[in-house]
Formats: structure tokens, sequence, C-alpha cells
């Protein structure tokens, strides 16, 4: 039997080309053009060259074949491939009595291309060199690319050009921000406005210590500039500053970049949830304001009548007096005490809406009675009204579209339900379901991690403000208690 005792096999570039494409699998695909013959045996015959056993060419393709091989075997070829490449090889075999002994040489070589870069709608995307004058498409400015860099972690790189597909960094860019174009002046383009995904989560935050206020405003600035998914705001109706992402790692690597970058302390919270208060009912009340301590005193009697409005009529405030008990100066105070109060809260500390407000009555002192006491006592006689016309609290509902596999239904529906959430309805999306349901803010808050829970991270939701309506008593009930706790712990 003959033996093959020792085959050197060096290939260079040709190796990736095995195994980018896979030669073997010989009219599965339609990639055969690429496939090289080497050697003038195998090109004439189309590749055929499988069952040839005398051949020294054959270490390319069947290496077993050389064992066929019974003299000195030397050949030399140069084939032209696809354009402007070429294959090189060279094979030496000589039999050794029952051996054979053979080296084999290869080199694939790419000169160099024409450069045929179509024009596209938003330009060739060639290449920019630091120091080009480029245009911002944006904002319509003029932006120079003083430095630009590679990116390795922490670590930079100097270079002088970024070409099409790079992903670099620049510095000392003038107006220039997250989402904007930067092109050829000779040829600028405008790319479409990126879509940001809508926040998912939302958390208060406030300094640890008094006096760093600035520094966190300043802090949420920035990161937001760097990362338009994360949002922040200023609520004035909840006295919170609350910040918004996509999720609690998102939020919290973002305090933590911030507390790190600005030296402030941050302290996390549930947001509150702005509940609005309102009447059931129709209640009158007449309240009167009387202060004497020596000196000039105030006076002021206000008799109110009030009715629950339609929902999102808001507050409307008329007068129906008649006769001379009170100056229609007063008037506008009047209204003023009652907005105050309506911003304010009556029994929860929440915003007052939709209830039309009567003043038509009152009593007046011809030297006593001014401006603030008409406001003190319109807002007393307010309050006094509310409590008697069967106050209630609303609370807001979102609309939520839940997009699931289907082997976890049962759970994301039984999550929904002990959220207080109502499903409107349900579609089919392939092997996902899609879930439309209503769930009380309040129940929302850490919604997108047990969503990631329940789903093993396949689950995906959006949600939207779609109404307020009436909250459960026993739910209203322990809103109002933390109230009513708080503020006699002078909170």
């Amino acid at each position: 039997m003959k033996k093959l005792i020792i085959i050197f096999l060096v290939r260079f570039l040709f190796a990736q080309l095995d195994y980018g494409f896979d030669f073997s699998k010989s009219g599965s695909a339609g990639f055969q053009f690429l496939k090289i013959d080497i050697g003038a045996g195998p090109t004439g015959m189309g590749g055929a060259a499988i069952s040839l056993v005398d051949d020294g060419n054959a270490i390319f393709w069947n290496v077993a074949g050389i064992t066929g091989i019974d003299r000195l075997h030397f050949s030399v070829s140069d084939n032209d491939w696809l354009v402007n490449s070429k294959i090189q090889t060279a094979v030496l075999a000589k039999r050794f009595k029952d051996n054979v002994f053979a080296v084999s040489l290869i080199s694939f070589r790419v000169e160099s291309f024409e450069e045929t870069t179509i024009q596209e709608p938003y330009g060739t995307g060639r290449m920019v060199n630091a120091g080009d004058d480029l245009r911002n498409t944006t904002r319509n400015n003029s932006e120079k690319m003083r430095q630009i860099y590679f990116m390795n972690g922490k670590n930079r790189k100097d270079a002088s050009q970024l070409i099409a597909g790079d992903i670099g960094a620049a510095l000392k860019l003038k107006n220039t921000h997250t989402g904007d174009t930067l092109a050829d002046p000779k040829g600028p383009i405008l790319l479409p406005k990126i879509n940001y995904p809508t926040p998912n989560m939302s958390y208060a935050v406030k300094p640890k210590a008094r006096g760093d206020e600035e520094k966190i405003a300043n802090g949420l600035a920035i990161m937001h500039e760097e990362d338009p998914t994360f949002l922040y705001r200023v609520d004035s109706e909840l006295k919170q500053t609350i910040i918004s992402g996509q999720g609690e790692l998102h939020l919290n690597i973002a305090i933590k970049r911030i507390s790190e970058r600005f030296h402030v302390e941050l302290e996390k919270e549930t947001p509150k949830v702005p509940y609005r208060e309102t009447i059931s009912g129709k209640a009158e009340a007449k309240y009167r304001h009387k202060k004497q301590s020596g000196g000039s005193g105030q006076f002021a009697e206000v008799w109110l009548r009030i009715e629950a409005a339609n929902r999102g009529e808001g507050i409307e405030f008329k007068n129906s007096l008649v006769g001379q008990n009170v100056d229609r100066g007063f008037v506008p105070s009047v209204e003023k005490g009652i907005n105050h109060i309506c911003n304010d809260g009556v029994i929860a500390g929440c915003k007052v809406v939709d209830i039309n407000i009567d003043f038509y009555d009152g009593k007046m002192h011809p030297v006593d009675s001014n401006d603030m006491a008409f406001q003190i006592a319109g807002r007393h006689a307010f309050m006094d009204a509310v409590k008697s016309a069967r106050p209630k609290l609303l609370e807001p509902i979102y609309s939520i579209k839940v997009k699931i596999p289907d082997d976890v239904m049962g759970d994301i529906m039984g999550d929904i339900s002990s959220r207080r959430g109502k499903v409107q309805g349900m579609e089919t999306d392939g092997h996902f379901q899609i879930i439309n349901a209503e769930v009380p803010m309040a129940n929302l808050h850490d919604y997108a991690t047990a969503l990631k829970a329940m789903s093993s991270g396949r689950g995906m939701f959006t949600n939207e403000f779609s109404h307020y309506e009436d909250m459960p008593h026993t739910e209203a009930d322990k809103v109002i208690s933390k109230w009513e706790a708080a503020r006699a712990a002078g909170e």
C-alpha cells in the first residue's frame, strides 16, 4: 500500500476564501463562479478534477490523490480570476519508494480597483478629514472637524480621516448636537430625523444636600444632550424633578454618571401621581372672615353655591350678586382666593377640577373690608362647600399595548388584573400576542421591570395617557390619609 508521509501546504488569502465560500457544496448555491480552479489540468476539465491521482495539484482538491504520483512532478500556474485579481501556485512532488513528499505554495493578489461609488440620495459618504469645513444642515450653520479620533473604551487614538462605515469621535464642535447631520457644503444633505423610543419608566430625583439643585439641573441638561432617550422635567404641580428613560438600568446608570461627573449625590423615589379632586353633588357654604386687633381690621362674608360640572370642563366661576351687600370690586378677590385653593387641593392636596361656582351673596364693612379679607373668605367658603358636596378623587388612566410571546400570556394577563387594569382587546402577530389594556398610572411605575422578568426579556410595551376616571373609595382613602398624615407632620 502506498503511503503519504508529509504534506506541506502553505496558503495565504486562499484559506479565507475556502471558509467564506463553502466550495465543497458544489451545485447547491449560485456562487460557483467564485470557485477557483488551480493547475492546467483542472482548469481544462472545468474543475472536474477530483478523480485525478497523478497530478501534484491534487493537493489543492484531493490530498490523497498525490499518492498516484510515480515520478518527479513540478508545476507552476498563473491564473486570472476576477477583475484585477490573480491566483499563482507552485507544486513540487516526488516519490521516494513507498512515500510521497509534496510542497505547495499559493498566492492570491488583488490589485487596485477603480472606485465606482454611485451618487445616492444621501450622498456618497466617502470620508471626512480632520480640518474639513462641514455644514450642519439640521441647524443651518457651519462646523469645522478640528480633531477626530477612534474610540476604544476610555482610550482614544488620533485619526486623520474617517471613512464611510467608521465610528469616530470629534472634539470642540461649536453647535452640533445628537441627531444633527453634518454634510459637505458643496453637496448638503439632511438625513431623516431620528425617532427615539418613548420612555417607559420614571423616577423623581432630589439632592441629598441643600444647595446642589443647580448642579443637578446642569447635569440633567448635559445628560439629555448626550442621550436624547433620557428625558427630564420639573413638575410644578407635583413639586418634583422627574427623569424618564428606557428602564430601571438606564435610569440608574444616568444617576450614577451625574453623581460622578458633577460630584453631587442624588436620591430617587417613586414619582407622585397627579390625582385630581372634584365633587359628586351640590352644596352651599357661607364663611365670615373677621379680624380686629386695633386700628384697621378685616371683614368679609362670602356665600357660595357649587355643583359638579362635566368631566373636562374645569373650574367655572360666576357671580349672581344683587343689591349692594357686596361691592362688585371684590368679586375678583373672591375668585382669586378660590383659584388658589383649587391649585393646592382641599381633601388630598391635588388640583381641583370640574366644578361650577356661583358667588351669589355676602356682606362687607365700609372700613374693614379689603381685597385680602375677601380672598380669605372666598377660599374658606369654597373649602367648606367642597367637603359638603361628596368630594372624590380622580386618577389618571394610561392605555398600554403589550406585545408578548404566546407562552407567557396567562402570567401577563394575571399581572394586568392585579394592577387594576382592564383588558380592552387582543390581537395576534405571528407567535406573539398584543394586549390592549387600560391601567391606572399609580400601578405602572415598575411595569417595565416586571414585564421583562415575566417574559424573560421578550416582552415589550408602549403607554400613553388616556383619561381621568373615578378612583375606588378604598384606594382614595389611602391617598387622603397619607396626605393628611404628611400635613400633620409639617411636610
